[in-house]
């Protein structure tokens, strides 16, 4: 079995309104996942 290599590019912006918006993006699968998590 052939081991895949995936790369990993994660972005952080803070928005305004406090909150965390993470990016992430896989060139493996082209899998855009986005995650906003609240700062408090």
């Amino acid at each position: 079995m052939s081991q895949a290599v995936i790369r990993i590019n994660a972005q952080a912006e803070v928005l305004p309104e406090g909150c965390r918006v993470v990016k992430t993006e896989s060139s493996e699968g082209g899998t855009d996942i986005n995650t906003v998590k609240m700062i408090n």
